[in-house]
Parts: C-alpha cells; sequence; structure tokens
C-alpha cells in the first residue's frame, strides 16, 4: 500500500493506494519514476511525498 502526501497543503494525505501503479496513474507519471522517490526520499513535483506503508 502507498499514502501520498501533499506537503503544500499542511501534509493533507490526499490518497492510499493498494499498488504503485494505482499511486504513479493518479500522479501521472511513470511507476518506475514512483519507485525512485520512493526509494531516495525524493518529492514528486516537488510537492508529494510517497510513503510505502508495511503490510502485516
Amino acid at each position: 500500500m502507498y499514502a501520498i502526501y501533499d506537503l503544500k497543503s499542511k501534509e493533507q494525505c490526499i490518497g492510499i493506494f493498494d499498488y504503485r501503479k494505482d499511486a504513479a496513474d493518479y500522479l501521472g507519471i511513470h511507476k518506475d519514476s514512483l519507485s525512485r522517490c520512493i526509494q531516495k526520499k525524493q518529492l514528486i513535483k516537488n510537492r508529494y511525498e510517497i510513503v510505502k506503508i508495511k503490510e502485516e
């Protein structure tokens, strides 16, 4: 699961997605770009933070 936070809107959670592809489609980017941003802890479009939620 993946959560997307909008850091320019007081860190508001704007979506929780089951799959990486769904989160990438929502942001309009490729799923591989999303993975790189998660690994390098980079913001997407200088605004969105992606957090991978561990499933137990």
